[in-house]
């Protein structure tokens, strides 16, 4: 069967994540929608592991335009059946189309067919997830249809599933431990990193700058079940765990284990030799207000690259052999961090299975932020290979 995924706002990393879940670099990519074939699949499912999809769904048929209208009124006829109103929707994904006199089109088909509907609307070419799932376009009585113009035909897809965005959202701004000021992780990007890893549910996994909890409540609702954090700051491990204990209130999973200490003398906390994994965003400098002088950002960069040092370093020794590590470093004033090499040598080297989806292709890396941040994420995949000079 094919699937359509349509990407969120960093698509070439929302890819990446698709890659690593669904097993296969096999798709095809139209736009911000890429269009996998796979066995049977719950797209619902999916859409739960899954942090950058904005939506699931399944590809009906391929189309010409004279014929889109009739085409898409068959494919609502099929779910709508005799009975209630039904409420359709239009997506389009490339291309361009006149939504009114498609829709109005479509109603009449249905109408003629004894079927009243109402027809979904936006201002927006695409309808967002919110308003598919508020407006019943995924219940028994409703339907969004997805039109892809992949360049050779229209491909007409029905969504199945939308990303959840209140239990997102309730997990980020809902938890009652927040501090924005040193910034947050986003939920979304964290079960992003979750999922590069690639390891399976009972592998251990460290978070050695947990921060206020963000990776480990992501992990630990998507099951994973041998999990551990750290922090230099105490203040920061009494957040971590108020917030994973209001996690708990009408959900099961495994707590994770919390220590206090710090990234550059970890071997003193924990067993040598014992991760399987390691996914954090470190310390990525103090807020900065927009003027700093170039001076300035050099300092931050080369205290903050030295902390980095230490703490790979100190990883490499209590972790397990071929362990892979997803880390973010800050861009800082559009300046990277100079470590790369620094790590490699350590044994820490990039990741090429997403060679050719990093949007930096010569750091081999993905970016994440937005036009005018202060400071952006660097997302980095790494894989560690033992060497003799690990300290």
């Amino acid at each position: 069967m094919k699937y359509f995924f349509v990407l969120g706002n960093h698509p070439k990393l929302s890819l990446a994540e698709l890659v690593s879940v669904l097993g296969t670099s096999d798709y095809q990519l139209s736009g911000s929608v890429a269009i996998f074939e796979l066995p049977d699949k719950d797209p619902a499912v999916l859409m739960s592991i899954l942090g950058g999809t904005i939506k699931i769904g399944q590809i009906k048929l391929a189309t010409a335009k004279q014929n889109l209208a009739e085409d898409i009124t068959k494919l609502i006829l099929e779910k709508a059946g005799i009975g209630r109103k039904f409420f359709f929707g239009l997506s389009m994904y490339g291309g361009k189309f006149d939504q009114k006199a498609m829709a109005l089109s479509i109603k009449k088909g249905l109408q003629n067919q004894g079927i009243g509907s109402r027809w979904v609307q936006s201002r927006e070419p695409v309808l967002s997830s919110v308003i598919v799932k508020t407006n019943k376009l995924l219940s028994s009585r409703g339907c969004e249809v997805v039109i892809i113009d992949n360049g050779t035909n229209l491909l007409l897809g029905v969504t199945q599933a939308v990303q959840e965005f209140a239990e997102f959202s309730e997990r980020d701004y809902g938890r009652p431990a927040r501090d924005s000021r040193s910034g947050m992780i986003p939920p979304k990007l964290a079960r992003i990193m979750i999922n590069l890893a690639r390891v399976g549910h009972e592998a251990s996994i460290l978070d050695p700058f947990c921060g206020s909890g963000t990776i480990l409540q992501e992990a630990a609702v998507m099951g994973y079940q041998n999990l551990t954090g750290s922090d230099i700051s105490p203040s920061a491990i009494k957040a971590t765990t108020e917030n994973l204990k209001w996690l708990e209130s009408g959900r099961s999973f495994k707590f994770p284990k919390l220590d206090t200490a710090d990234a550059r003398k970890l071997s003193q906390t924990f067993p040598l030799k014992f991760f399987d994994a390691i996914i954090t965003e470190p310390y990525l400098g103090p807020p900065l207000q927009g003027h700093e002088t170039s001076e300035r950002i050099k300092q931050i960069i080369d205290e903050l690259s030295a902390l980095y040092q230490e703490s790979f370093l100190e990883l490499a020794k209590i972790i397990k052999p071929s362990v892979r590590a997803v880390i973010v470093l800050p861009v800082i004033g559009g300046q990277r961090l100079p470590i790369l090499e620094r790590l490699a040598e350590l044994g820490w080297q990039i990741d090429n299975q997403f060679i050719d989806l990093y949007d930096d292709k010569k750091r081999q890396s993905f970016i994440y932020g937005r036009e005018g941040q202060l400071v952006e994420r660097e997302i980095v995949v790494l894989n560690f290979k033992l060497k003799r000079n690990t300290g």
